[in-house]
């Protein structure tokens, strides 16, 4: 978010301003779209990590065992103030930071998000000590490895087209099982059950 902020706040960082009257703009130089290209990566990567996270991160802050049926809605509530959180967010980004944007300029548009996100980043960083934090039981990168091996070893298995009474999807002796109908739909799409 930084990096996009700065983009609006160097004037070498951005593309020369448009002529009004002839329409005329200069493109980007590759200097500028690398450092655009890469803010958006960055910001991507990170998203990407703090969006798969949070939500299992906080569900592990309520500290409710399986066992526990009984504080079980807890969960369930926690679940939908989140989503409902998130979505509200999202309006506000698309309404009010926009309308911050057209009105004050991109400077200001760009340097509010990076100010609350500098905010949230050191206010969960001072806040850690207080976190539950799960252990980890395995390594993710030997869990990748195992997928890649597993994958490697069962790259000449053939699925057979012919035979209804092999499911790969299912364990052994599970008692569900595709319908007619749901055979029929995948039929007529062309793909075999």
């Amino acid at each position: 978010m930084a990096l996009l902020w700065l983009t609006a706040v160097i004037p070498e960082w951005r593309p020369p301003l448009c002529i009004e009257s002839n329409y005329i703009c200069g493109s980007a130089t590759s200097l500028q779209l690398l450092f655009l290209c890469t803010s958006f990566g960055l910001m991507s990567v990170g998203a990407g990590g703090i969006r798969s996270s949070s939500l299992a991160f906080g569900a592990d802050q309520l500290r409710i065992s399986g066992s526990n049926q009984k504080n079980s809605w807890i969960l369930g509530r926690y679940f939908s103030w989140y989503y409902a959180t998130a979505t509200l967010s999202v309006l506000v980004a698309f309404t009010c930071i926009v309308y911050v944007q057209d009105n004050l300029g991109w400077k200001v548009g760009f340097g509010i998000p990076f100010v609350l996100m500098l905010l949230s980043t050191l206010s969960f960083t001072l806040a850690s000590s207080f976190y539950v934090k799960m252990k980890s039981t395995s390594s993710l990168a030997i869990e990748m490895l195992q997928v890649a091996v597993a994958a490697f070893r069962k790259r000449h298995t053939e699925l057979s087209l012919e035979s209804s009474n092999i499911f790969y999807y299912n364990k052994q002796g599970s008692s569900i099982l595709p319908s007619d109908k749901l055979r029929q739909v995948f039929s007529s799409l062309g793909i075999s059950s």
